[in-house]
């Protein structure tokens, strides 16, 4: 394979990465967009308080350990 040859494949593989990261975004906002379901919920830790909560994958909504919106 060429030198030349392997940047074409490079690119077509880049430009491939860039459009299912676009195409992941859109559907992110499509559902957000919709009324996000809060389903994916991971905890975190505060950096500062070092405060347990719990954050929505997809909106980045934050509720407390028992699943109640932060205000």
């Amino acid at each position: 394979m060429s030198n030349q040859e392997f940047e074409n494949l490079t690119d077509e593989i880049l430009a491939e990465i860039i459009q299912e990261e676009n195409q992941k975004e859109i559907e992110k906002q499509e559902i957000i967009k919709n009324g996000c379901p809060h389903v994916n919920k991971t905890e975190r830790v505060g950096t500062i308080s070092k405060v347990h909560f719990l954050e929505c994958d997809i909106c980045k909504k934050q509720f407390d350990m028992m699943g109640n919106p932060i205000k």
